[in-house]
């Protein structure tokens, strides 16, 4: 009796026909409910369609490959603040989230409507809770099982002064990657190990990489920090997103953005290989801003084992929060921590858990830096072992 009352509130209805409903009267009220919102014909008459409302649940899916914004707006993101209720992700991902949003919405209306005789009600409610009970058991458990003690210490610079936004000349260029560069030296001088600078800070052409390279290198070798900077490389028949890493050793190593934004980036090259290394503390991995929307990828960066992702990125100040939250998110799903530098939102740095480790917004002082130390663990969670998103769309047909 529970998957009959449940189900067909998930579903939803769809329009009215003339031919005799097939369904019982009490689980006709029951999709009534769930849709009282909406104008529901209320003739002997109606028939309970649940095509329509089938497609709303499972075009989320289908976004997430499809839409150019993938996972964005869904609202299981709503719960990012929950620890608790967030590590289902690391068995369901995001869909699993969403699912408990739109089952404890499903089941309060239907108690509160008093639908159904008093017994299917308890036995709604039971099972229900039972559900719940398991969701916040398992995220308790998950929050509490012991952490990883290896660490590294990061450290997170980013200015949204106008002239500093994107650079394009050579000379200004070069005039804010110096300013960049004595604030990787003053964060290495507070342990940062690795420094990140936000995605497209400046436009470098192949004829600036030498100048720029030169720059970048010596300060990591001269800090003792590897440095990660985020750039616009215009060169031959391509034109990157690219993340540049300046290691101590003197080695370059780059990344070039697989997921452009829309419009604004439209004359952008796209990436498609993954740049990932092996560090005394483990394997880290490179990744630009908007790719932290798209599960697939941040799941095979966890499948070659990364237990770090060092994220540049750009955000527009009103999305800042849950962009930021996205990424987090794409953590917990695949099992690795985050530290991401992005310009006009906040600096933050997160675990395999979803924890907020430290944090800042950027529009605080002409230049803003943050370091923390942060676990590099590589947690093998069973959402990154599985298909992913086709368990929420099993899910909803």
């Amino acid at each position: 009796m529970l998957r009959r009352i449940a189900h067909p509130y998930i579903t939803g209805v769809g329009s009215s026909c003339c031919s005799p409903c097939p369904r019982s009267r009490f689980l006709d009220n029951i999709v009534r409910a769930n849709h009282k919102s909406k104008t529901i014909g209320r003739n002997t008459g109606e028939c309970c369609n649940y095509d329509s409302r089938q497609q709303d649940l499972i075009r989320p899916f289908i976004s997430e490959t499809a839409s150019p914004h993938s996972t964005f707006g869904n609202l299981g993101y709503s719960q990012m603040n929950f620890l608790p209720v967030l590590q289902l992700a690391s068995i369901t991902g995001i869909w699993g989230i969403s699912f408990c949003l739109f089952l404890f919405a499903a089941t309060v209306s239907l108690l509160l409507g008093r639908y159904g005789r008093t017994a299917e009600r308890r036995q709604l409610a039971i099972g229900v809770g039972c559900v719940f009970l398991a969701v916040l058991g398992f995220g308790a458990w998950r929050l509490y099982s012991p952490a990883t003690q290896q660490t590294v210490t990061v450290g997170l610079v980013a200015s949204d002064l106008r002239q500093n936004i994107l650079t394009e000349g050579h000379a200004d260029t070069l005039r804010l990657l110096r300013e960049y560069a004595s604030h990787a030296e003053t964060l290495a001088e507070n342990g940062a190990q690795i420094i990140v600078v936000p995605e497209k800070v400046a436009v470098v052409p192949d004829s600036d990489l030498p100048e720029v390279d030169s720059l970048l290198r010596s300060t990591a070798a001269r800090t003792g920090s590897s440095i990660i900077v985020g750039v616009i490389h215009p060169t031959t028949g391509a034109k990157w997103n690219e993340a540049r890493l300046y290691s101590v050793a003197g080695t370059i190593r780059t990344y070039e953005k697989h997921h452009m934004l829309p419009i604004y980036e439209g004359n952008l090259t796209v990436g498609i290989e993954r740049t990932e290394w092996q560090e005394p503390s483990g394997m880290w991995g490179l990744t630009i801003c908007k790719d932290m929307d798209f599960p697939r990828l941040s799941r095979e960066y966890a499948n070659d084992g990364v237990g770090l992702l060092l994220v540049p990125a750009w955000d527009l100040d009103a999305d800042g929060w849950l962009h930021g939250r996205m990424a987090i998110l794409r953590g917990v799903e695949s099992g690795f921590s985050i530290a991401r530098a992005h310009k006009q939102g906040v600096l933050s740095v997160s675990d395999d858990r979803g924890r907020v480790l430290a944090e800042r917004s950027t529009g605080s002082a002409p230049f803003v830096a943050l370091v923390a130390a942060v676990p590099v663990q590589h947690d093998s969670t069973i959402y990154r072992f599985t298909l992913g998103s086709e368990i929420g769309l099993a899910g909803a047909i």
